[in-house]
């Protein structure tokens, strides 16, 4: 673009109509960091000119980035021309980030090279927006010319090629971006070592994501939840249960939903439910809800012991917590490895009852009747001076049931009585 053709006495039409309208300074600011783009780009186009300032003209470019709306980012590009403050360090850097969201590389760096003084964010900002447009060879040689001026790359510059490096051929920029790492002492950081660990996984390189975690100084949780995963993913189910162990006994860390997707995950990769007990068991310690992925896992893990009381106690923990899709998947295993009852029929009937889902438990009903299977009669058993007696719904093949009976009727007359004294 070459905004030297603008002409001045366009500013006084822009500003009559919607461009520079600016209101003040602060309510501005304000609403772009309470993540309100739009109310912000609003706002600015209500300001006076005499109002507006380099941190404004950041704000403002910033809002146009997030709402992707490069139209008007163009705008106000041109407008930080006309008054003198497009040259500003962090107003072009903004101007730079935004044209990169907006998949304007070519404008980005139209405008990165026309800063006379180059700083570290401002090829951060280059370098990012290029890798995300997925142009990694050229994020590289970006940071390559930024080594050449004699700037030191930071964790975030990085962070962001490493991250990127996902084709065959970028395998050699990663391995050279980790031997920066390692000159600059930045592989120990989580935020680097978290994407090294990750790229080396997709070159299938276990063994060097496996050092670089250990060598993690302060590993947060992304760093246990990418190397419980890289374990899972390589079949190294064993290790990924290991490092879930260690997470729990040497980290002041909780593990989060997905750390306990990730672990159950390896459970289910080694067909056994004791360390998924355990697993479950830590979960129900530590956290009273969790997300769908956690239940699908617990499913998995049950469903290995084939055992119908232990997934039927789950499909009923369904219906408590009104988990509706835990509940049809635990349904569709006990149908399969317990065909001649019809409790999951009900039990999954009384889900959708708790959730008020009548057509679904009217299918519910019906498959059960299709089936030509029976609704299992209900028992009650009491115990009177250390004999229990069983009752069932229906019967009565009960040795005393004259007597139980005759008791009954009495009882019920004695409340009838009490009913008409009151």
């Amino acid at each position: 673009m070459n905004f030297t053709l603008i002409k001045i006495d366009l500013l006084n039409k822009w500003a009559l109509k919607c461009l520079v309208r600016f209101c003040i300074n602060a309510p501005e600011q304000d609403h772009f960091d309470m993540g309100r783009p739009l109310k912000a780009v609003e706002l600015f186009s209500q300001m006076k000119v005499e109002q507006a300032n380099e941190f404004v003209f950041a704000s403002a470019i910033s809002a146009c980035a997030s709402l992707l709306t490069v139209g008007v980012g163009k705008k106000v590009h041109a407008l930080s021309v006309i008054l003198g403050y497009a040259d500003v360090s962090f107003v072009s850097n903004s101007l730079v980030s935004m044209y990169m969201k907006c998949g304007q590389s070519s404008d980005a760096l139209s405008v990165f090279t026309s800063i006379p003084d180059r700083n570290i964010i401002a090829y951060n900002a280059m370098i990012t927006g290029l890798v995300d447009n997925k142009h990694v060879m050229k994020a590289y040689d970006i940071f390559r010319l930024m080594c050449q001026k004699g700037l030191v790359p930071n964790q975030f510059s990085l962070a962001a090629l490493i991250g990127n490096c996902t084709a065959p051929d970028d395998l050699w920029i990663g391995m050279n971006l980790h031997c920066q790492a390692v000159k600059l002492n930045l592989d120990s950081i989580a935020f680097v070592g978290n994407v090294l660990i990750t790229m080396y996984s997709k070159f299938n390189l276990i063994e060097e994501a496996e050092k670089i975690f250990w060598s993690i100084e302060e590993k947060d949780m992304i760093s246990w939840n990418t190397f419980i995963v890289v374990c899972c993913h390589a079949l190294d189910h064993a290790k990924g249960l290991n490092a879930f162990s260690d997470m729990i006994k040497t980290s002041s860390l909780t593990p989060d939903d997905f750390t306990y997707t990730s672990a159950l995950a390896t459970c289910s990769g080694l067909a056994s439910s004791v360390f998924g007990r355990q697993i479950h068991g830590n979960l129900i310690r530590t956290r009273l809800n969790y997300d769908t992925g956690v239940g699908n896992a617990l499913v998995n893990i049950y469903s290995f012991e084939h055992d119908p009381v232990v997934l039927g106690c789950l499909l009923s923990a369904c219906r408590v917590h009104g988990d509706l899709n835990v509940g049809k998947r635990t349904a569709d295993r006990l149908l399969k490895i317990h065909k001649v009852s019809s409790s999951p029929y009900v039990l999954l009937s009384n889900l959708y009852a708790s959730e008020s889902m009548w057509e679904d438990v009217a299918e519910a009903r019906k498959q059960l009747k299709d089936s030509l299977m029976k609704k299992e009669p209900g028992h009650s058993l009491i115990e009177v001076k250390g004999t229990v007696e069983k009752f069932t719904v229906g019967r009565i093949s009960h040795s005393s049931i004259e007597e139980i009976v005759g008791v009954l009727q009495i009882l019920s007359f004695v409340q009838d009585d009490f009913s008409w004294c009151h």
